[in-house]
């Protein structure tokens, strides 16, 4: 596999690790930087460098320790480390560099050191998939129509327009199970573009296949 597809590759197995694991929003500097935060506090940041990414993940004084505990899991010279820094209490970053399969995996341990996964799962009882593996039970075409809290219907209307257009169809009747839907979102790390923690949760990851 040449280097940009194994870049392209990278770009996508991020993007989905991160959307099906936390609750984040996703925030954009330019084209070139992606910073993840929770309310205010960054949780890390990834750069794009053209034929590498370098992540750069925040620790505080408590996940620091645990890395420094588990630091000979990792290749050496893998972390780079900076201290102290101002992160409520004293921390420090850590920045890795992610340009092949191997050092993705690593960084993905490196961020589930940093937080566990905190977005929270639809239940397994309510789960309903398209014939192409879309959530129709995540998707606003199904609640729309079967959810009585009208608030929250215009809520995820809102978003919806938001990010696709006034006319996205989630006025048209669908009870699940939908022919054709689903899998229709090709994701991968939207450099240039903010994106919500509810907005991916309500208008991207009901139409990205398998992901949910």
């Amino acid at each position: 596999m040449d280097e940009q597809k194994i870049i392209q590759r990278i770009s996508v197995e991020v993007c989905q690790f991160i959307y099906k694991n936390y609750f984040l929003d996703e925030i954009s500097l330019g084209n070139d930087v992606l910073i993840y935060c929770q309310g205010d506090t960054m949780v890390f940041s990834i750069t794009n460098c053209g034929d590498h990414f370098d992540f750069l993940i925040m620790f505080n004084e408590e996940e620091q320790a645990e890395l420094e505990a588990r630091r000979s899991e990792f290749p050496p010279g893998f972390i780079h480390t900076y201290n102290p820094i101002h992160y409520g209490e004293t921390g420090m970053r850590a920045k890795v560099t992610v340009s092949d399969m191997e050092s993705w995996d690593n960084a993905k341990r490196l961020m589930l050191i940093k937080m566990e996964p905190n977005r929270e799962p639809w239940p397994d009882d309510a789960r309903i998939k398209s014939v192409n593996g879309g959530r129709c039970d995540m998707c606003v075409h199904y609640i729309h129509h079967t959810s009585d809290d009208e608030d929250f219907k215009k809520y995820v209307k809102s978003l919806l327009d938001k990010r696709w257009g006034d006319n996205c169809g989630h006025d048209i009747p669908c009870y699940g199970q939908k022919k054709d839907c689903g899998g229709l979102i090709h994701v991968s790390l939207p450099f240039g573009m903010n994106t919500s923690a509810d907005m991916i949760t309500y208008a991207i990851l009901p139409y990205v296949k398998d992901l949910m």
